[in-house]
């Protein structure tokens, strides 16, 4: 158990605990200087032969987890390998979790769960679309949060992993008795999508009867005759989620949403019995109030019709358009922007076309209404109305991008597209005044080299006022908590400092480099980080080899 008012990893702040299971506690934590809040859970390993196995299970698949991109995800910004326990960092989310909810309230409305039900499956179905499918693994109400908008988020990754095609059954066991399939305990097979389906039919059969299957007598009754007012197709589709044989489960998410989809069609013997029932005057009122009913309910059920074309316009897109056509569909999500600029990064670069690609959220994309009209879109503008925080992400995100990977001779118009981004975000993102203060130098800088301005006092100055940002930018690295965004900063300021090492010497001298270069360091996290993304960086070499290239300048100018 970690202690209120301690420093986790030199900069999270435990400020209270504010979940609890078997072998996890959630903790609320802050990044004082950042000012950013976190949630912290802390997964203890117990001391038995398969400690390590374990903690290295979870800690390889929770860095995959770490590039999961969905609106009802929380995304994992950090994980803290202790002796004694893994520790994940991920966003803090406001709100309720089902599992209180039902325990204070009791058995909740049908019609409820299956609105939740439905955006349980459309994570789910994100999940599984992962390439290898990734397995939650723990599915519960204690896990799914209910906030303040009335979205629900899936909060905890815990026991997540990928879908090892190979493998006869899973390393370890882990799950919530109750919730967790049978071939989680081992011996019957290696968890897959269909463990998640089983977790998913016990998690709605507690929310509509309230019934906890975690708790004596541990019966599963069919919902009906715990509340003969649950709907005979429900109880259906309950009862083939949770057969204890995988082969009889539904074979795919996409078949429990079909289901869910149908549920409501009602059996020719439920018709008669509904016409034989009415009469004139009832039926004036149920067709009054069933008019009510879709005019306020066709709003709903469009918003989240929406939700999901949109959704699935990012998961079938597989070219520039495609992600415009869905960043036109919805300009006031993140999402699209995000995955438009991970599309384009996927060759590690960003090429002169694919910059182009990025300006044209700035500058419009056309936009083709159904009548075939076309007009331009402002997409950004339309974000930053809506949600300017979430638009300086946006730009915080592509002016990173632009800094670190824009593949391009000119070194001069690097550092002025990533200022074009950079500056939309500084009042969320301090680390974007550093970016932009850093491209500010060295745009001057290389208009003086191209120039072929020989030394002056106000290059001198320049040089002067880029070395302080230097020094600046790696202590603000230290408190970066992405792991590849800090090894990407480094390496972008040795590669500075190598390129313009003869004029560093002349202004700033020798054992100011010296100094500095030996005050970059890689944390033993981002060195696990870099190994398990298969990343042979050669940075700590390159230092080495630049101290020693200085000191050979140093020698020739002195005549040695």
């Amino acid at each position: 158990m970690l202690e209120i008012g301690c420093i986790v990893d030199g900069k999270y702040k435990i400020l209270e605990t504010i979940g609890q299971g078997g072998m996890s506690t959630v903790y609320l934590a802050i990044n004082e200087k950042a000012n950013k809040y976190w949630a912290l859970k802390e997964i203890r390993c117990m001391e038995n032969k398969d400690k390590k196995i374990i903690k290295s299970s979870i800690t390889a698949e929770l860095y995959v987890l770490r590039k999961l991109r969905h609106p009802n995800l929380p995304t994992i910004v950090d994980v803290v390998d202790t002796k004694d326990s893994i520790l994940i960092v991920m966003d803090y989310i406001k709100g309720k979790t089902l599992g209180s909810i039902v325990t204070e309230k009791g058995a909740m409305n049908e019609e409820q769960v299956i609105s939740w039900a439905n955006t349980l499956c459309d994570i789910l179905s994100y999940l599984h679309n992962q390439t290898p499918p990734i397995i939650y693994r723990d599915l519960k109400p204690d896990n799914i949060m209910l906030c303040p908008n009335g979205e629900i988020m899936m909060i905890d990754f815990g026991t997540a992993r990928e879908f090892k095609e190979h493998h006869t059954q899973d390393t370890t066991c882990l799950g919530t008795i109750g919730y967790a399939a049978p071939e989680q305990y081992g011996g019957t097979g290696q968890t897959d999508v269909r463990t998640d389906i089983y977790s998913l039919g016990m998690t709605l059969y507690h929310l509509v009867t309230g019934k906890n299957p975690s708790n004596p007598p541990y019966e599963i009754l069919p919902i009906r005759k715990i509340n003969s007012k649950l709907s005979a197709r429900l109880e259906h589709i309950i009862d083939t989620c949770i057969q204890k044989n995988p082969e009889k489960r539904y074979q795919s998410i996409s078949q429990v949403i079909h289901e869910l989809n149908t549920y409501q069609i009602l059996t020719d013997e439920q018709k008669q019995k509904r016409k034989r029932q009415q009469n004139v005057f009832f039926f004036l009122c149920v067709t009054t109030i069933i008019s009510l009913f879709f005019t306020i309910g066709f709003g709903i059920a469009k918003s989240n019709h929406n939700r999901k074309t949109y959704i699935n316009q990012l998961e079938v897109a597989n070219s520039i358009d495609d992600y415009y056509n869905a960043i036109a569909f919805c300009p006031t999500r993140k999402e699209g922007y995000l995955e438009l600029l991970q599309f384009l990064l996927k060759d590690g670069q960003l090429k002169e076309e694919e910059m182009g690609a990025l300006r044209k959220l700035i500058t419009g994309i056309e936009k083709v209404n159904k009548n075939g009209v076309s007009n331009v879109l402002l997409p950004l503008e339309e974000l930053k109305k809506e949600d300017k925080q979430v638009s300086e992400l946006v730009y915080y995100e592509i002016g990173q991008a632009c800094l670190f990977y824009y593949n391009i001779s000119m070194e001069k118009d690097r550092y002025e597209s990533a200022m074009v981004w950079l500056r939309e975000s500084v009042d969320s993102y301090p680390m974007a005044e550093i970016y932009c203060s850093i491209s500010n130098c060295l745009t001057k800088i290389y208009q003086y080299n191209t120039s072929q301005v020989k030394q002056t006092e106000k290059k001198a100055m320049e040089y002067s006022r880029l070395w302080t940002e230097i020094e600046q930018l790696i202590q603000a690295t230290k408190e970066i908590e992405e792991l590849d965004t800090q090894f990407e900063v480094y390496r972008m300021i040795v590669q500075i400092i190598n390129n313009k090492i003869e004029d560093f010497i002349t202004i700033i001298g020798t054992m100011p480099i010296i100094q500095v270069l030996d005050n970059i360091y890689l944390t033993k996290e981002t060195k696990e980080f870099l190994l398990f993304q298969e990343q042979e960086t050669q940075l700590e070499k390159d230092i080495e080899t630049l101290i020693q290239k200085i000191k050979q300048l140093e020698r020739q100018k002195n005549g040695f």
